[in-house]
């Protein structure tokens, strides 16, 4: 399921209310959706995916990310910074989006 065309909007109204209750920074945890909708508002300044060794799937697998996104490569938003750690058996890539 694809964000909305009003979720940026929604997306921005919620930040401004927790901005006027003197909340300066949130950490976003949730599905695709959600995740979706927070970059389609350009309000992503970092993101920490973790990617393990464990292959999941078959025709019921929900997409990671859901949105508007880009249509081209080209046209993607790229990130900053980019760093890699190992987690235990794990990877954490964490993406400087943008800079407030």
């Amino acid at each position: 399921m694809a964000t909305g065309p009003n979720e940026p909007h929604r997306v921005r109204n919620a930040l401004a209310q927790l901005g006027a209750s003197g909340i300066q920074s949130i950490l976003l945890e949730g599905g695709p959706h959600l995740a979706g909708a927070f970059l389609d508002a350009s309000e992503v300044d970092e993101i920490r995916l973790f990617v393990a060794p464990v292959v999941l799937g078959g025709s019921s697998a929900r997409d990671p990310l859901e949105g508007a996104g880009a249509e081209r490569i080209a046209a993607a938003t790229r990130a900053l910074e980019l760093s890699c750690d190992r987690v235990a058996d794990d990877v954490l890539i964490t993406a400087r989006m943008r800079e407030w």
